[in-house]
């Protein structure tokens, strides 16, 4: 078999698990519709002489950029899923990072919070 038409099969069942990992991984709407501003009540919190403060502005001004409003409460997404889904990337760059035991870490919060969420919702 061809290099190319290797390429090309491997490319095709690339986008078909693409496509069955859609059908199992819980979906939610763009955030809309809330109140508040979550990032500038933490960095009004926390103060100027917190170490992330700088990094925390810029990650409201980002989220503002992409969505054009703020993190808000109540914007119709599953705040619990949101979390989860943020602790599961941040293990992956850990690892990727070489930092084994953090990565363990986050896995166990994700973990736990997804059933102290099942536990709540039932």
């Amino acid at each position: 078999m061809s290099e190319e038409k290797k390429l090309i099969e491997l490319q095709e069942e690339v986008e078909f698990l693409r496509s069955e990992l859609v059908k199992f991984r819980p979906t939610q709407p763009a955030p809309k519709g809330g109140t508040g501003d979550v990032w500038w009540e933490m960095i009004q919190h926390f103060g100027e002489m917190h170490p992330l403060h700088r990094e925390m502005v810029d990650r409201r001004a980002l989220g503002m950029a992409r969505y054009g409003c703020p993190l808000q409460y109540g914007d119709g997404r599953d705040n619990t899923l949101d979390l989860r889904e943020e602790l599961l990337d941040a293990s992956a760059y850990a690892w990727r990072g070489g930092f084994r035991s953090l990565s363990a870490y986050l896995l166990d919060l994700a973990s736990s919070l997804g059933k102290r969420a099942a536990e709540l919702k039932t």
